[in-house]
């Protein structure tokens, strides 16, 4: 599925992500910045997490796990760390 990256709908920050069915985001209880966001789904037999994180300023870790593993790791800057996870999610079922 391509969808174009300035459609309206496409997630362009991790607080885009949270109003997204199956996303979650979770924000640190004092400085009330996000500290993770997650997609769970599975593909086939397999269980797959797509993670966010931030590592440093404007860049966000990309993280997906199959089954326990680290299968992809990227640093982007959050828009583009977003989009990816996104679109990588969209090729899930839900869990």
């Amino acid at each position: 599925m391509s969808v174009p990256e300035r459609s309206p709908g496409v997630p362009r920050s991790v607080t885009d992500l949270a109003g997204l069915p199956g996303w979650s985001v979770a924000v640190h209880a004092t400085s009330r910045r996000w500290e993770l966001a997650e997609y769970p789904g599975a593909d086939g037999a397999d269980d797959v997490l797509v993670g966010l994180t931030p590592v440093a300023r404007g860049l966000v870790a990309m993280i997906v796990w199959r089954n326990g593993k680290v299968e992809h790791h990227r640093r982007l800057p959050e828009e583009q760390a977003c989009l990816s996870a996104w679109r990588f999610a969209l090729g899930l079922r839900p869990a």
